[in-house]
């Protein structure tokens, strides 16, 4: 029996719903008081605690995650870091050679590759009914957290590193294979004139296959419910998706035919079922370390492209600015 740990607060009654589902496997949430010791002295929980968990799940969160991963590592500790934020390339790099030195796992998570859309569109791909993948487009659009009266123009996170869109550059990535081969991003503010801190954000990603990716994110819906669409075009057929099961199409020629999912999966599930069975069966994990790398090359050429409005190229595995 794999006993892990979840260090973070956000989601835990989302956790204690999932726990009695999971195989081969008892969850530990590290309380609060955890916390306070893990606060002063990070390498302390994991000194004290040495075989009590196998395993520690950080939750976005939870801040210093590299810093915790690094001592969880440390001390023969298998980490899944959920959606990481802040960080460079070359700081997941070090935390990847680290691991791979103490023979640890070490796991990254992105919950829209274990959502019942991203399943669906995966395996479309795969099979071949989709074709070669085209167009994918996402739409995320969040109510607004903050009034003009509520926060200054200054103060506002970083919508790109702080893992707002992490999961969508890595989605897209994921689902055509590849990193971009040029890029390009903009942005527009009501509260903030700072283009990583805007209210719309949208990215253009263009693969070597001809296909292309647009996110655009909107942190401006009024308060209450948000909206998530997701759409792929590819040579043989399309699909579509929203989160709020309005209808969902799949285009083969002819009419469109209605999808009917199954939306009793559990994304958060399915993907702590995926990091206990790395564990288990030693096999690799969803989430490549080299992805993760290349992934952060990229959001990192988003920040610039935001920041200056040039589009960037890859050139000899770096972005370059045209």
């Amino acid at each position: 029996m794999i006993k892990i740990a979840i260090l973070g607060t956000k989601r835990l009654s989302s956790f204690q719903k999932i726990g009695p589902q999971l195989k081969g496997t008892i969850l530990e949430l590290v309380r609060n008081k955890d916390r306070n010791i893990l606060d002063a002295n990070k390498e302390l929980l994991f000194s004290q605690f040495d075989g009590d968990f196998d395993a520690i799940v950080i939750e976005p969160d939870v801040s210093d995650q590299l810093l915790i991963a690094n001592a969880a590592i440390s001390a023969g500790k298998h980490v899944l870091l959920q959606v990481p934020s802040h960080h460079s390339p070359t700081k997941i790099s070090k935390l990847i050679s680290l691991a791979r030195a103490n023979k640890t796992k070490l796991c990254f998570g992105n919950h829209l590759r274990f959502s019942h859309e991203g399943q669906t569109i995966k395996k479309e791909i795969d099979s071949g009914n989709l074709g070669q993948p085209g167009l994918l487009r996402i739409h995320r659009w969040e109510p607004s957290k903050t009034s003009q009266n509520e926060v200054s123009k200054t103060d506002l996170p970083n919508q790109v590193t702080n893992s707002t869109i992490i999961p969508e550059i890595d989605f897209a990535n994921w689902l055509f294979g590849e990193i971009p081969r040029n890029l390009y991003a903009t942005s527009q503010g009501l509260l903030t004139q700072n283009p990583l801190s805007s209210d719309y954000i949208q990215i253009h990603l263009g693969f070597s296959n001809g296909g292309m990716a647009l996110i655009d994110y909107s942190k401006n819906l009024p308060k209450g419910s948000g909206y998530n669409f997701t759409s792929m075009v590819g040579s043989k057929g399309a699909i579509y998706f929203d989160d709020h099961q309005n209808i969902n199409l799949a285009f083969k020629g002819g009419h469109p035919e209605g999808l009917n999912l199954d939306y009793g999966n559990d994304p958060l599930r399915d993907q702590i079922q995926n990091f206990i069975d790395t564990l288990r069966d030693d096999q690799e994990s969803e989430t490549q370390f080299e992805e993760v790398f290349l992934n952060f090359k990229v959001i990192k050429a988003v920040e610039h492209s935001l920041t200056s409005g040039k589009s960037s190229k890859l050139e000899n595995d770096e972005y370059e600015q045209l």
